[in-house]
């Protein structure tokens, strides 16, 4: 007998009915007192579920109708049984599939193989999604961009001096970076070492504490100060200096001077849209040449970067943009500096796939190919559940003789569709495990692959 009740009163009576009765008494009396339950409920007796109660108590307490003591676990309830069919479930499953060893490996094979790509390219799009997240107040973070009319060409870095002259005049920014990136890679030398070192340039002294940038030597206030110095990362100081400390330390850049190491830099937490591997001091660059770079407005060649302040609005310092470009601009050409150059800000987190302006430090990733690879994540996994269900399929029509004895011997259709879907879950926990295995030992070769 079953009855879905909807009172718990009710249901601790069919329990208490199927504990104490024979099977077939309960076969026998159980659907007569579920009509009146039913007729009760139906004349909105709001004691329709303690009437059942006391109606199967008067029923379980004649000794005529219990069985006996000694018999009471002989047919447990469900609640009861429950783990025992769970392990009786597992044990024939795991039989099943070590007796079908091919069909197990294939089936199995073929999952794992269709999980592992799918998790292999959600590594790929989670990590494209990834970038600049990791650092704090990131969504307060732009890049200034110059987009000049006269020649349609949209850069990403700016004059040196505007970003200074905008934090003057913006009560908006809270704080400004820039970095020039070296043109080419530098030679770094250390006694026998010698590697050509690609990602860095110079910055400006906030830059270590403007982006979420931690050292593991040095202090990050100081590090970017002193003409001479360098920023390294973990891994160049592992290449140059071994299992020494670093600071304090000299490298030589071939064919230009002697630096000396003010700071290591920690792994970072997540990817960056500027991998930089060391860092010299704006003031080294800017050593000789002040006057210079002072005036040179229109030179495309410096990444700069504002922090807004927590009640500022970016609406409100884009219209202020254009009234700042004619100030800045004023004297330099003949005709207003907003009909020369439109100053644009761009959100620190879209930059790596939105992005791909002039001048980019490297080439940017791109939102259409995340959206291509999920797609594509998404068919593997189909094709791999359809490819597992048909074949979960086809061996099931050669099970109908397992599945008429079990009936013969009075199994139930929701004992089998337990089994099958128990053996079914099993198998996909196999592919599971396979998928993780492929996954562990083709993680490097992938990550070489996709940088």
């Amino acid at each position: 007998m079953t009855s879905p009740h909807p009172n718990l009163i009710s249901r601790i009576g069919t329990v208490i009915l199927h504990w104490m009765l024979t099977e077939s008494r309960v076969n026998e009396i159980g659907p007569e007192l579920i009509d009146l339950y039913e007729a009760r409920r139906e004349e909105r007796d709001r004691l329709a579920g303690l009437r059942y109660l006391f109606d199967v108590l008067s029923i379980v307490l004649r000794p005529s109708l219990r069985r006996p003591r000694n018999e009471w676990k002989a047919e447990p309830t469900r609640l009861a049984r429950g783990p025992i069919m769970f392990k009786n479930y597992f044990l024939v499953a795991v039989r099943h599939l070590r007796k079908q060893q091919g069909f197990t490996f294939i089936n199995a094979a073929g999952l794992g193989v269709g999980l592992a790509s799918c998790i292999f390219i959600l590594l790929f799009v989670q990590d494209e999604l990834a970038y600049d997240r990791h650092h704090v107040d990131a969504n307060q973070i732009y890049r200034v961009t110059a987009n000049y009319f006269e020649t349609e060409r949209h850069w990403a870095p700016i004059g040196p001096p505007v970003g200074l002259a905008m934090q003057v005049e913006m009560p908006e920014i809270e704080s400004l970076t820039r970095f020039f990136p070296s043109e080419s890679g530098n030679v770094f030398k250390r006694g026998d070492a010698q590697f050509e070192e690609r990602n860095g340039g110079f910055a400006d002294s906030t830059f270590l504490s403007f982006f979420t940038l931690p050292l593991l030597e040095g202090d990050p206030k100081t590090a970017l100060t002193a003409p001479g110095a360098v920023v390294i990362s973990k891994q160049m100081a592992i290449k140059y200096f071994g299992d020494e400390s670093a600071l304090g330390q000299t490298l030589t850049i071939v064919g230009i001077a002697e630096v000396t190491v003010s700071g290591v830099l920690k792994e970072l937490s997540g990817p960056m849209h500027i991998p930089v591997d060391y860092l010299f001091p704006m003031a080294t660059f800017y050593s000789g040449e002040e006057e210079w770079l002072s005036s040179a407005l229109t030179w495309a060649a410096f990444l700069t970067y504002i922090k807004l302040k927590d009640s500022a609005s970016i609406e409100s310092l884009e219209a202020k943009l254009p009234a700042f470009a004619d100030r800045l601009l004023e004297g330099r050409f003949n005709q207003p500096g907003s009909e020369i150059v439109r100053y644009e800000l761009q959100p620190l987190t879209s930059i790596h796939l939105y992005s791909q302006l002039e001048k980019e430090y490297r080439a940017n990733g791109d939102i259409a190919y995340v959206y291509t690879f999920s797609l594509v994540a998404i068919f593997i996994l189909l094709v791999a559940c359809i490819n597992f269900v048909n074949l979960a399929t086809a061996r099931a029509a050669g099970r109908m003789h397992e599945v008429a004895i079990r009936k013969t011997y009075g199994a139930r259709r929701h004992q089998l569709v337990q089994q099958y879907l128990g053996e079914s879950m099993l198998l996909s926990i196999l592919g599971l495990l396979i998928s993780l295995g492929f996954i562990a030992g083709l993680l490097p070769a992938f990550n070489s692959l996709t940088g």
